[in-house]
Formats: structure tokens, C-alpha cells, sequence
């Protein structure tokens, strides 16, 4: 399990047979490390040194919370280090409710990263697959008109109130023009 911050990511390892609350969280090791492919390389040591006791073969995953392009980032050099940990990146509405149902008192990353390896234990989230450049354009494209939609209905909320300025008035019908010739143009582009 890793929970991933802008500049680290905390990882623990849940073993083969251990599951929450059997295994208290304390017992499960966890170490931090740089978000980098150096930080990467550092991680892998680290599995590797944990495994180093156990005596059958073990196959090990990766799961991670959705954060935007700092997981997306990690499963990149993960994926190019060590493709065998087939990362999974997790829908956080779903970790969420799974570290709700632990009924944690705290929640410092460290916590997260234990829980999220348990999460990753039971539920068996699947690897993440990259989406092709066309897919990565769709998404991004969709979420600036979204934005832009959100935008468009403020501006059209602030117009139904009388303006006292000559100006704002102004300058409120051209963003409002402006906003509906972008989602145009994003629309005809998706």
C-alpha cells in the first residue's frame, strides 16, 4: 500500500495470511520515500530487503489512492523499474469507505499507507492500465468543459442581478460570449 504526497510516498507491506484486525497496523511495516525514480529505486530495495525472510515465493502488488498526476507519476516509474508490481491505483471513494470501515482514530499518511496495503490484500484492485494519448486529450478536454459549464452558470447567476456598473455589465456579456465560444470549441473537438 502507498499513499502518495506531492513529494513522497509512504509504503507498507502486507504479507501473505495477515489481515486487518488480526495484524494491528503497528506491526505492519512502513518506511517513506522520495517521489522520484531514485525514490523508486529505493522502495524496490526496501521490498526486497522485507522479503528476504520469507521463506515461500510471493508475489507482490502495488495499490495506491487516485491523486491526480502524483500517482499517475509513481505508476510510471514503477511500472518502468518493476513491472511485476502491476500497481494498482484505487477509486478514493472506495479506499475511503474501506478505511472508514477500519475505524481509525488518526490518519497520518503512514496509517494510510498500512490500510491502503490491506485494502490492497483483500480486495485485489486491478492494475492499472495507461490511457493512450487520445484518451488522456478526452479526459482533460472533458474536465476543462466541465469547468467552463460550472463558469458559464456563475456568469449567467450574476447577470440576472441588475448591474450599477456600465462596465461590469459590459464586461460580463463578453465573458459570458467568450465562455460559450470555448465550450464550443472543446465541444467540437471531444
Amino acid at each position: 500500500g502507498a499513499d502518495v504526497a506531492k513529494k513522497t510516498f509512504d509504503a507498507a507491506l502486507v504479507y501473505p495470511g495477515q489481515d486487518y484486525p488480526s495484524t494491528p497496523l503497528r506491526e505492519v511495516p512502513v518506511a517513506t520515500f522520495e517521489r522520484s525514480i531514485e525514490g523508486v529505486r529505493e522502495f524496490l530495495s526496501w521490498v526486497a530487503d522485507q522479503l528476504r525472510g520469507v521463506s515461500s515465493p510471493v508475489s507482490v502488488r502495488m495499490v495506491m489512492e487516485a491523486t491526480g498526476i502524483y500517482s499517475l507519476e509513481l505508476t510510471g516509474w514503477i511500472n518502468a523499474q518493476c513491472p511485476a508490481l502491476a500497481p494498482a491505483i484505487a477509486n478514493p471513494r472506495q479506499t475511503s469507505a474501506y478505511l472508514g470501515s477500519m475505524q481509525l482514530r488518526n490518519k497520518t499518511d503512514r496509517v494510510e499507507a498500512r490500510a491502503l496495503a490491506f485494502y490492497g490484500a483483500e480486495r485485489r484492485p486491478a492494475p492499472y492500465e495507461t490511457p493512450s494519448p487520445e484518451q488522456l486529450e478526452l479526459r482533460a478536454l472533458s474536465r476543462h468543459r466541465d469547468a467552463l459549464v460550472g463558469e458559464k452558470v456563475r456568469e449567467q447567476n450574476r447577470g440576472e442581478e441588475p448591474f450599477v456598473s456600465k462596465l461590469l455589465a459590459s464586461l460580463h456579456t463578453r465573458r459570458l460570449a467568450q465562455l460559450k465560444r470555448d465550450i464550443a470549441k472543446i465541444e467540437a473537438r471531444i
